[in-house]
């Protein structure tokens, strides 16, 4: 099914425009999809249908054994200390494997697993010596 080209406030706003003596044949479709309602109601029944969506989706993925556990929402950034521990807390209490919890977080199972290499204390002890050689910079 194609998606509409038109917003359900263009496609109301024609309803009323029937209602005032338009041609029918224009608005067919949308009449028995939007007659009757408002600009608001349209929107949450949009709401309600793409929520429903999702549900059916979450529903499907969980009988399917493809299902996750919901962490949070993806596109909110979260710091990789607590997306590691979120992976840790799923491969214990769900006993998933790491491949599969990271799959979840949306975390590569490479910077999961990464480590740095350097300790940095070198690097500190030479900042403090700058600092203190010329305290105007740092």
């Amino acid at each position: 099914m194609s998606r509409s080209r038109h917003t359900e406030a263009q496609m109301i706003a024609a309803l009323k425009q029937v209602e005032a003596g338009r041609a029918v044949e224009d608005v067919a479709r949308e009449k028995h999809k939007y007659d009757g309602m408002d600009v608001s109601q349209a929107q949450e029944a949009k709401q309600l249908r793409d929520e429903n969506t999702r549900l059916r989706k979450l529903v499907a993925d969980s009988e399917s054994g493809q299902g996750s556990i919901a962490v949070g929402d993806p596109k909110k950034r979260v710091e990789l200390v607590a997306l590691k521990a979120a992976i840790g807390q799923m491969k214990q209490e769900y006993a998933f494997s790491e491949r599969r919890a990271c799959g979840v977080v949306m975390v590569a199972v490479s910077t999961y697993r990464y480590e740095t290499r350097r300790s940095g204390e070198l690097l500190r002890t030479k900042l403090v010596e700058l600092a203190r050689e010329k305290p105007r910079f740092g």
